[in-house]
């Protein structure tokens, strides 16, 4: 911290005495040589070497160059001609404003004294010319012949410079912007080189772009036309694919299928277009909806890169040449690469696709009779993801065997995969008996209570179903402020042996409730592995449930189980519907529901 203050008075005296000299007229060695030493000496480390490590480097060297320029100025040393900047780049004229000025910058002083012939851009290697480097190692012997010159009168006293030193110096400095002059211009035009290869990923793309266009302006009709354009676009997605993997640090290095899976977004697009119906089946809309969502993500990114691609194509000298610089290239090749890596994960194999459509499905049914769970799709509630992975579990566990497609994707360390049908392991199979006991605890829950008459097995399998999926979509957060009226009320209405006098509840119906919320609590542990275990492919699964099930008219009407009306109760009939109310009370007071 001292040596930073002491060097920033040190830098603010040496630039007050030279910008007092710039004007004089009769300007000597012994004038100049004190500030130029003192400027020299900040830059150094101890044992003579440049400090090019040092916080304050920049700052220094700044200093230094700035007081070489106002010397040079000072004794009248000639510039060497600075033209050759007329074939800068824009960007690069940008750097030197002033054609005729020697404006020394700290970045080509630098790549001087570091010189390395290699340059990597892009993941590319560029190898500079033999040329450039003679200039660095000129540029180099420049400053030390300079620097020498600067430590030996910068020793001396005033008294003891000798005569002529005035005009060695001069020839010192101009001999530095000499070798200055020709470094800089050796080493910008390279680097403009280096960066118009570097910028050659986006040009190859949009002259694709544009042989596209061109194509489909043509109109090109047929079997040949339809060949011609898949070309084109083939063509043009490889050329996306070489820019995606420059600028796109993120992407894993997956196998590139964006060709493919295009056409194939394109074909499911036609056919979705075409197979519209108003009769098919509930799994056939569902399907529908989900192929049109995948693919139309494609369509849409690709449609949105072509954008970007045809636009930059007017500036492609503000494209910086490390690509992944380029924050709306990255944002695009990201986009793109997610929508078709998405929808070859879940459009192609045909037991994976028909798992999906199955849960949306099943999630779109259960919403229609849960008024809270259909809010959470309404309002884009944040704990719908909460919900969503639970949902998955029932569904799975509804029938293991047949829904084990997707869960081998999601959680496969709970399956033997090299089986087939892979078997479960151990926890997850004592989670599925764990389920199981609770809906046979349910169903015979329903359909004890005098119902038989007017409540079948399948009726109770429907009414537990939905008991289970109302305490599930409520969460384990949820208080349990249980109605003991309501249990009180349906067991004496029901008058069976069941009822416990001391605590005035019905037996049954408290220990279905209890091993529900035992249930829902295991339940939560198995929803959180199930979002931690592969987040990056939880994210997606969840991108097309999300996705699809916003497309509530397209999925279709689902007609739900009709719940028999029971005839008006004597004082010793029965009523089933209360006793339903008491399980769903028990659960959690969701009896708002049944009203």
């Amino acid at each position: 911290m001292v040596r930073v203050s002491v060097c920033h008075s040190v830098r603010n005296s040496i630039k007050a005495a030279c910008t007092r000299l710039v004007p004089c007229r009769n300007v000597g060695v012994e004038d100049v040589v004190p500030q130029l030493a003192l400027a020299a000496k900040q830059v150094h480390c101890s044992d003579g070497r440049l400090d090019l490590t040092s916080p304050s480097w920049q700052l220094d060297c700044i200093t230094l160059l700035s007081c070489i320029d106002w010397a040079a100025r000072a004794l009248k040393t000639p510039i060497e001609s600075r033209k050759y900047r007329e074939e800068f780049t824009i960007n690069y004229r940008a750097l030197f404003p002033d054609m005729g000025s020697r404006h020394y910058r700290v970045d080509i002083f630098e790549a001087a004294l570091q010189w390395n012939c290699t340059r990597w851009v892009n993941g590319e290697r560029f190898d500079l010319a033999v040329e450039t480097a003679q200039s660095a190692e000129g540029l180099q012997s420049a400053w030390a012949a300079l620097n020498s010159s600067l430590a030996e009168w910068g020793a001396d006293s005033h008294a003891k410079i000798k005569g002529g030193a005035t005009t060695k110096l001069r020839e010192v400095l101009s001999a530095f912007d000499v070798a200055w002059a020709h470094f800089e211009h050796k080493y910008i035009i390279e680097l403009i080189d280096i960066e118009a290869a570097a910028r050659g990923l986006v040009l190859a793309a949009v002259k694709e772009e544009q042989q596209l266009k061109e194509l489909e302006r043509s109109q090109a009709t047929g079997t040949e036309g339809e060949a011609q354009l898949r070309s084109q676009r083939s063509q043009f997605l490889a050329r996306l694919s070489r820019l995606n993997s420059a600028a796109n640090l993120s992407w894993k290095g997956h196998h590139d299928r964006g060709a493919e899976v295009l056409e194939m977004a394109l074909e499911a697009l036609k056919e979705s277009d075409c197979s519209k119906n108003a009769s098919a089946s509930h799994h056939a809309q569902v399907e529908r909806v989900v192929m049109h969502v995948l693919a139309n993500g494609v369509v849409e990114a690709f449609e949105t890169v072509r954008g970007y691609i045809h636009e930059v194509s007017s500036s492609i000298d503000s494209v910086h040449p490390h690509l992944c610089n380029n924050d709306g290239l990255v944002s695009q090749m990201s986009t793109w690469t997610d929508s078709w890596e998405l929808a070859s994960r879940f459009m192609e194999p045909a037991p994976l696709l028909k798992a999906v459509c199955e849960v949306i499905g099943a999630i779109h049914t259960s919403r229609r009779f849960i008024p809270s769970f259909a809010t959470m799709f309404e309002e884009c509630d944040v704990e719908l993801f909460l919900v969503l992975p639970r949902m998955v579990w029932l569904w799975f566990l509804t029938d293991p065997d047949q829904h084990i497609e997707l869960m081998r994707r999601l959680v496969p360390h709970h399956l033997d995969c090299q089986l087939e049908p892979p078997a479960r392991d151990e926890q997850l199979d004592a989670f599925t008996r764990s389920f199981n006991r609770l809906m046979k605890a349910l169903v015979d829950t329903l359909s004890d209570h005098g119902v038989d008459k007017l409540c079948r097995a399948t009726e109770a399998k429907q009414r537990a179903w939905e008991v289970l999926v109302a305490r599930v979509v409520a969460g384990p957060s949820v208080m349990q402020n249980t109605s003991l009226k309501s249990l009180t009320e349906a067991a004496a209405a029901n008058k069976t042996s069941r009822f416990d006098v001391d605590t005035g509840v019905d037996i049954e119906i408290a220990s279905a409730a209890a091993a529900l919320e035992s249930f829902v609590y295991e339940l939560e542990r198995w929803s959180i592995e199930l979002q931690r275990h592969r987040p990056e492919y939880w994210c997606q699964c969840s991108s097309v449930l999300v996705r699809c099930l916003a497309k509530e008219k397209e999925l279709g009407t689902v007609q739900l189980p009709s719940v028999p009306q029971p005839s008006p109760p004597t004082s010793a009939a029965v009523c089933p519907p209360a006793s339903i109310i008491a399980v769903a009370a028990a659960a959690g007071n969701f009896s708002s529901w049944w009203a």
